[in-house]
C-alpha cells in the first residue's frame, strides 16, 4: 500500500521564520497550529506557517507572508473567504456616498481594484506591496509617508480587509483617525485570529484615538471568531450598528455569488 503524502513531505523554508507548504488540489492543508522540529508554527492562509501569532508578525515576517499570499492568489489557493469579504468591503463603498476610499494594508491583491468611481489610494507597510501597486498605476503609500496628510479630514471611508490580525500600531491608528472625514467618515474592518485580550488593547487603542467603536460577530461565520469592526469621529454608535447591519448584508451578498459561481 502506497502512504499518502503528507503536508511535512512539501514544506518550503521561507524567509525570517516563515514556512510554506505548497498546496495540491485533494491534499488537505496543515493543522491550524503544527510543530515542525521543536519549533511551533500557526497556519496562515491555509498553507503559510507562521512562527508567531500574527498579531506578533513583524515586518520582515509580513513581507514573506505577502510573497506567499501572492503565490497563492495566482494559483487560485487564497480561499474563497478572502474574496467574499472583499467583495463585500467593495460592495459595502458602491452602496454608499464614499468619494475617497482608503484600502488600508491592500497588499498585493487589494480590494481597491474592485470597485468602480471612489477615488482609491492604497496604503501598506510592506515597501514591495506600494512599489507594485505604484508600477501599475495606482495611488500607493507607506503609513507613515507624509504625503498622506494631503487627504487629512477628507477620506470618506477606510477599509482594512484581513489587516487587524496584524499588529497595528498607535501611530498607524492615528494616521486613519487623521485622514478620516469629520462628520461622517468610517473605519470598516473584520477582525478575527486575536485573543479577547489582544482585541480588548486593540480596541483601547482605538477609543484612546477619539474613535467611537461599534464591533458585530459574523453571522455567516466565514472564520473562527470573525467579526466586523466599525469606527467614527462623530458617527453615534446607533448609526454604526446600521451600517454594521448594511456591512452584513453586503456579505450575505458575496457568500450567495459565490456559491452561483
Amino acid at each position: 500500500m502506497v502512504e499518502r503524502e503528507s503536508w511535512r513531505d512539501r514544506i518550503e523554508a521561507a524567509p525570517h521564520g516563515v514556512l510554506f507548504v505548497p498546496p495540491v488540489i485533494g491534499l488537505p492543508p496543515p493543522p491550524r497550529r503544527a510543530k515542525v522540529g521543536d519549533q511551533e508554527f500557526v497556519r496562515f492562509m491555509d498553507y503559510i506557517l507562521s512562527p508567531v501569532d500574527t498579531d506578533a508578525v513583524d515586518l520582515n515576517m509580513l513581507s514573506t507572508i505577502n510573497s506567499l499570499r501572492l503565490r497563492l492568489v495566482a494559483s487560485g489557493f487564497a480561499g474563497s473567504t478572502n474574496g467574499i469579504i472583499k467583495r463585500a468591503f467593495s460592495d459595502f463603498v458602491s452602496h454608499g456616498s464614499h468619494q475617497t476610499v482608503v484600502d488600508w494594508g491592500c497588499g498585493f491583491d487589494p480590494v481597491n481594484t474592485r470597485m468602480g468611481d471612489p477615488r482609491r489610494i492604497g496604503v501598506d507597510l510592506d515597501p514591495a506591496v506600494v512599489a507594485t501597486q505604484r508600477s501599475a498605476g495606482h495611488e500607493c503609500y507607506l503609513p507613515a509617508d507624509p504625503a498622506l496628510l494631503q487627504y487629512a479630514g477628507g477620506v470618506d471611508a477606510i477599509l482594512a480587509a484581513f489587516v487587524f490580525h496584524f499588529r497595528i500600531g498607535t501611530s498607524h491608528i492615528r494616521m486613519m483617525c487623521n485622514l478620516l472625514r469629520e462628520d461622517s467618515g468610517v473605519i470598516v474592518a473584520n477582525v478575527y485570529r486575536r485573543s479577547e485580550e489582544s482585541r480588548s488593547r486593540l480596541a483601547e487603542s482605538i477609543r484612546a484615538e477619539g474613535l467611537a467603536l461599534r464591533t458585530a460577530i459574523d453571522r455567516s461565520n466565514l472564520c473562527r471568531q470573525h467579526e466586523y469592526w466599525m469606527a467614527s469621529k462623530s458617527r453615534s454608535g446607533a448609526e454604526l450598528d446600521i451600517l454594521l447591519e448594511r456591512l452584513a448584508d453586503a456579505v450575505d451578498r458575496a457568500v450567495s455569488d459565490q456559491r452561483l459561481t
